[in-house]
């Protein structure tokens, strides 16, 4: 699996894949994502920051950009030309998830609504895990030792463009 991009959704990704036993590779064409990369070289998992390397994209068994990452990147376009899937985060969530999903797109107030709904439900006595572009990885709950019931996610229309899999409750 090779992991474009080293923002937090990259980061978790690595770190989920890695301890489901998948052979990991993270790229990132910014050199200042070094730092952050350590923790993944820690474990074991290749890293490639401060460029990108084709052979890289193209033997690659999936392609898994970070949210924000468009696929018009020459480099994946060239890998998706000889064949390499594209498989999105949502999907990965979604195949591992076992929890109901809300999730929240749109052009404004997504956050906000996101945030409220997530409010919402504490106050109602559940415990929902507030997630996607808010600031906490989607499957970063997949790694969790807590205990919810539901999943309320901001999800940005990029993330909704290349998943296939995905099917959110509501």
């Amino acid at each position: 699996d090779l992991i474009i991009g080293l923002g937090k959704s990259g980061l978790s990704m690595a770190r989920f894949l890695h301890a489901q036993g998948r052979q990991v590779i993270v790229t990132d064409i910014d050199p200042s994502k070094k730092e952050a990369a350590k923790s993944l070289d820690a474990l074991g998992i290749k890293i490639e920051v401060g460029f990108h390397d084709q052979t890289t994209f193209d033997q690659a068994d999936r392609l898994i950009p970070s949210p924000g990452i468009p696929l018009t990147i020459p480099y994946i376009k060239a890998a998706i030309k000889k064949g390499v899937p594209v498989t999105s985060e949502l999907d990965i969530f979604y195949q591992h998830n076992q929890l109901p999903v809300i999730a929240i797109t749109g052009t404004n107030g997504k956050t906000t609504t996101t945030t409220l709904l997530g409010e919402m439900l504490t106050r109602c006595g559940y415990k929902p895990f507030v997630c996607g572009n808010i600031g906490t990885p989607l499957v970063d709950l997949l790694m969790e030792n807590k205990v919810y019931d539901i999943v309320v996610a901001e999800i940005s229309s990029f993330q909704m463009d290349i998943a296939k899999a995905f099917r959110p409750d509501v």
